[in-house]
Formats: C-alpha cells, sequence, structure tokens
C-alpha cells in the first residue's frame, strides 16, 4: 500500500511542476514581448528624434545661406548706391569733355575706364534705366515736367534728364524724365 500511495502522491506533484513551466514560459514570452514592444518603440523615438534633428540642421543651412546672400546685397546695395553720383559725375565730365577736342585723348581714356566702370556694376546686378520713348511709368520714372511735342505720344518720355538704376531687380533709383504732353493742338483743344 504504501507504494500506491507514493504513486499517488507523485503524479499529482509532477502535473503542477509542468503548468509552473508553461506558465512561467508563457510569462516569460508575455513579458519578452512587452519588453520588445517598448524598445521598438524607443527606438521609433529617437529615430523620429534624428530625423527631426537632420531636418532642423538642413532648414539652418539653407536659412544660413540665405541670410548671407541677403548682408551682401544689402552691403552691396549701399556700396552701389553711394556710387550712383559718381557715374553720373563721370558722364557729365565726360560729355564736357567732348566740347573740347584738344583733350580727345584723354575723353577716351576716361570713357575705357567708365565703361570699365559700367561692366563691373552690370556684372554684380546694376541695370540702367534709360526710358527714352518709353511709355511713362510712374513705378520707375520720376517726372519732372511736361512738354508738348509733335512727333511722341503723350505720356511717353520724350527727354531723360537722369538715368535711374535697379540692382538685383530692386529699384535703387527713378529715372528723371520730361514727358510728351503730345501735340500742342492737342494740349488748346483740353483747355
Amino acid at each position: 500500500m504504501s507504494k500506491p500511495e507514493n504513486e499517488l502522491n507523485e503524479e499529482p506533484m509532477e502535473v503542477p511542476v509542468e503548468e509552473e513551466a508553461q506558465q512561467a514560459e508563457t510569462v516569460d514570452v508575455a513579458s519578452l514581448l512587452k519588453q520588445i514592444d517598448l524598445l521598438q518603440a524607443e527606438s521609433n523615438q529617437h529615430q523620429n528624434n534624428f530625423l527631426r534633428a537632420r531636418a532642423d540642421l538642413e532648414n539652418y543651412r539653407k536659412r544660413a545661406v540665405r541670410e548671407k546672400e541677403a548682408l551682401y546685397k544689402t552691403a552691396s546695395t549701399k556700396l552701389v548706391e553711394e556710387l550712383l553720383p559718381v557715374l553720373d559725375n563721370f558722364k557729365l565730365g565726360i560729355a564736357s569733355a567732348h566740347k573740347h577736342p584738344e583733350a580727345n585723348v584723354v575723353t577716351e581714356g576716361f570713357e575705357m575706364v567708365f565703361g570699365q566702370l559700367n561692366s563691373l556694376l552690370s556684372a554684380q546686378g546694376l541695370e540702367t534705366i534709360d526710358p527714352q520713348g518709353e511709355a511713362f511709368d510712374p513705378n520707375e520714372h520720376e517726372c519732372v515736367a511736361h512738354h508738348a511735342h509733335s512727333s511722341i505720344p503723350a505720356d511717353h518720355v520724350m527727354e531723360v534728364a537722369r538715368v535711374g538704376y535697379r540692382f538685383h531687380g530692386q529699384l535703387l533709383r527713378a529715372a528723371t524724365v520730361i514727358v510728351s504732353s503730345g501735340p500742342e493742338s492737342a494740349q488748346q483743344d483740353k483747355e
């Protein structure tokens, strides 16, 4: 009798150990899957942070380039604005020198220097506004007088008193112009 009791006692003991092992494996697998999910979420968060940091760096680089270009244009604009009266005086001097034929060689030298200066400034983005014969545009022209003219239509530039300039597409100085008011007969009809 002692043997059957031992056998009975041994069997119930083995079953709970196997169940515990299965439960432990289930708990371990569930725990490991939970850890994997947490680590995956953490990895995704780090990946997102990395991508954002990389995008921020790229945006910073682009902004730095834009700011550098804007600073360059601002500094260049100031310099070019200060050179405009020099260009005007250079033109006036050359025009005056043409009235003296004995200084022809010197005049040609100054014209070459003036041409080089204009080429240099044009290469840097300076554009001349010379609206002779064009329709008057108040955005780029400054009218100082109206005169009747038989061959130039009304509201067209008949004479440029001082050329204007644009730098990188931005107006630096409007062209100073005299605008035609049309033929004299049209003027008398209006009055």
